[in-house]
C-alpha cells in the first residue's frame, strides 16, 4: 500500500470515528495522521476544526473529558493547533493559571482575537502571571480594533471607571454600544447601567 492509500484509509478512520461521536479517538486519530504525515495539512486542518466545534458546545469540554484528552490537546497544541490551545487555556484557567496563560498567550500571538483577550483579562488580574494593566490595556484595545466583542467590553470598563486610562464616560458607551451590536450580553447589561445612571448618556429608564 502506498504511502498516498495509508494516509486515505487513516481519514476514512478518523472520519468514521467523527460520524459515531467518538470524538476522543477520533482526537487520537487525526493528532497520530498530523504527526506522522507532516507533508499533508488534513490532520491539522480536521483536528482543529473538530476542536473548535466541541469547544463550541454549551458547556465546552467537562473536567472528566478535558482529563481524557489533555496529553492529546498538549501534543495538539504544539503543534500549531489553536483550538487546542484554546480549549487547554479554558480549561487550566482555574487549576493551572500559569499553564492557562501560557497558553493563552502563544494562541494570541497567531492573532486569535478571543484568546488576545483573554490574555489581557488574565494581566489585568494577574492571574498565572504577574500584574500589568498596561499590557492588558494593549491586548483588549488590540482585539476591539479588529471587533472582538469582549475586548470592546473589557475596554469600556476600563474608560468607564478609570482603569489605567483616564476616566472616559462617552467613550465607554461608544465601545458598550459596538458591543450590543455583535451580541455581547454583558455589555447589553453594562450599557443599561449606564442609561440608568447617566454615566455617558442622559439617564433614560426605558433603555
Amino acid at each position: 500500500m502506498s504511502r498516498t492509500e495509508m494516509l486515505k484509509a487513516a481519514v476514512t478512520k478518523a472520519e468514521g470515528q467523527e460520524d459515531t461521536d467518538a470524538w476522543p479517538e477520533a482526537i487520537s486519530e487525526w493528532l497520530t495522521i498530523a504527526k506522522e504525515y507532516p507533508e499533508s495539512e488534513v490532520g491539522k486542518v480536521r483536528l482543529e476544526m473538530l476542536l473548535e466545534r466541541l469547544r463550541g458546545r454549551p458547556n465546552g469540554f467537562a473536567p472528566e473529558e478535558f482529563g481524557a484528552v489533555r496529553e492529546q490537546l498538549v501534543e495538539a497544541a504544539e503543534l500549531g493547533v489553536v483550538s487546542a490551545m484554546l480549549v487547554l487555556g479554558g480549561n487550566l484557567r482555574t487549576v493551572g493559571p500559569q499553564e492557562s496563560f501560557r497558553w493563552y498567550s502563544t494562541a494570541a500571538e497567531r492573532g486569535h482575537l478571543a484568546a488576545i483577550t483573554q490574555t489581557g483579562l488574565m494581566l489585568s488580574n494577574g492571574l498565572g502571571t504577574e500584574k500589568d494593566l498596561n499590557r492588558a490595556l494593549e491586548c483588549f484595545r488590540q482585539a476591539a480594533e479588529q471587533g472582538h466583542p469582549a475586548a470592546m467590553f473589557a475596554l469600556a470598563e476600563c474608560y468607564l471607571y478609570g482603569k489605567n486610562v483616564p476616566k472616559d464616560e462617552n467613550r465607554a458607551v461608544e465601545l458598550l454600544r459596538q458591543a450590543v451590536e455583535k451580541g455581547d450580553k454583558l455589555a447589553m447589561d453594562l450599557l443599561g447601567t449606564c442609561y440608568h445612571r447617566g454615566l455617558g448618556v442622559e439617564k433614560d429608564f426605558t433603555e
